[in-house]
């Protein structure tokens, strides 16, 4: 603001240099007053979008949350399909390796079974064979002693 000297007159100032001052104290003011008004409007328009942001964000967070909840259930439901589907497989593999060892001790006494009989027919072929060498040796002597007669 300027610098404003108020002539003195008798009965106080004059009223020119007074009512200068009083206007340009008017204009200071409503040019503060104008200002303070524009900064308030950005003010309220600022409010608004930043409330509308945050309303915005707000939603977005809900949505997250709920979206976090959604797949905290799904990999529940997943780890406990998973649990689920490894027991059976267990379950199954064990009932396989019971089977196969029952089917491996069959398979086992069976060829234990055969061997069995393999030793005892063979035993019985060697017999039978060395039998039949012991005859045809006493007929292969019967001819030779009918020959010498």
């Amino acid at each position: 603001m300027e610098e404003l000297t108020l002539r003195k007159c008798p009965g106080g100032y004059k009223r020119d240099d007074v009512n200068h001052y009083v206007a340009s104290l008017v204009a200071k003011y409503e040019k503060e007053i104008a200002d303070a008004q524009k900064e308030a409007e950005n003010a309220r328009c600022e409010n608004a979008a930043l409330t509308k942001q945050n309303a915005e964000l707000f939603r977005k967070v809900e949505q997250l949350e709920a979206d976090r909840d959604s797949v905290s259930r799904a990999v529940i439901a997943a780890q406990q399909q998973a649990d689920l589907i490894c027991e059976e497989a267990k379950r199954k593999g064990d009932a396989l390796l019971q089977e196969k060892a029952e089917e491996v001790a069959q398979t086992e006494r069976t060829l234990q079974r055969l061997q069995g009989e393999i030793r005892s027919l063979r035993l019985a072929a060697t017999a039978a064979i060395r039998k039949y060498e012991r005859e045809l040796n006493a007929i292969s002597v019967q001819d030779d002693e009918e020959e010498d007669i």
